[in-house]
């Protein structure tokens, strides 16, 4: 007998849609709003998402081809545009839900605090994660699980904050899982980068750095803060945002709760040992 599969919980609870669409004689009486309000309650902050038209008809009890002429109406009517894809590989089309007069996505994440930013960026990078899974061919292909959408806050593995219990995993963990929760930490750099509008590059040296505070034990939450902190610094002081991860040395120290002096590191450790003796 096949085991039982389990999928992840369904955390939405409510869509935010349009409010124009609600009034809107060629949209409220027909199956394009109905449409409208299941993709929205799978967007995100920015009002995006990519979740495929499978799970679309899924929830509403319809057909795929029904979900796509809904969706092309929504996009005559300028409910709906396409938004740039999230990752390589990426097999559905990423939808951008307009709310008022915020059309494109850039000005949706411009009307986000820091802390939301970061808090989304971090969200899409494991949703991209889980989408890069090699697939359990084993899984009854005519169920679709909730990993197969993002954007909102859908699944556990897709949305809300990350598991603390990630946060604290131990710092003799496997190399690969180093690299990769140091690539998070130069990811989240450039994207707070690009939302106040200063691209920037990573290099290898960079990513050493992180991995190296990684080792230290900086968790993804710790860099957040410090990252919405040098955020909100550099727009209430119209300063320009830091060029590189060395610039975070101080304050990432300081979240360690080390010193950046290595003089200092080095008293600390002398005594401790003559303590120990």
């Amino acid at each position: 007998m096949k085991p039982v599969t389990a999928r992840n919980k369904d955390l939405r609870k409510f869509a935010i849609i349009p409010i124009k669409a609600v009034t809107d004689p060629e949209v409220t009486r027909t199956a394009a709003l109905s449409v409208l309000a299941a993709l929205c309650s799978y967007c995100d902050e920015a009002g995006c998402t990519f979740v495929s038209q499978a799970r679309l008809a899924k929830d509403l009890g319809t057909s795929r081809q029904a979900i796509n002429k809904q969706i092309r109406k929504l996009i005559k009517l300028k409910y709906v545009v396409h938004a740039k894809n999230r990752f390589k590989g990426q097999t559905t089309n990423t939808l951008k839900v307009i709310f008022g007069d915020v059309k494109t996505e850039e000005e949706a994440l411009a009307n986000l605090t820091a802390r939301e930013r970061i808090s989304l960026e971090e969200r899409r990078s494991q949703v991209e994660q889980e989408m890069q899974k090699p697939v359990d061919k084993s899984e009854d292909n005519n169920n679709v699980s909730t990993n197969q959408v993002a954007g909102g806050a859908t699944s556990e593995v897709a949305g809300g904050e990350t598991n603390r219990v990630a946060y604290n995993t131990p710092y003799n963990r496997p190399i690969n899982n180093i690299r990769e929760d140091a690539r998070k930490i130069c990811v989240m750099f450039l994207r707070v980068g690009e939302s106040l509008g200063s691209n920037r590059v990573i290099n290898e040296r960079d990513m050493d750095v992180a991995a190296k505070w990684v080792k230290d034990g900086l968790n993804l939450d710790d860099w957040g803060k410090i990252l919405e902190s040098h955020a909100k610094y550099c727009v209430s002081k119209h300063r320009d945002y830091a060029r590189g991860i060395g610039y975070f040395q101080v304050p990432v120290s300081k979240q360690l709760g080390k010193s950046v002096r290595t003089d200092v590191n080095d008293t600390i450790t002398g005594v401790v040992k003559r303590l120990s003796v």
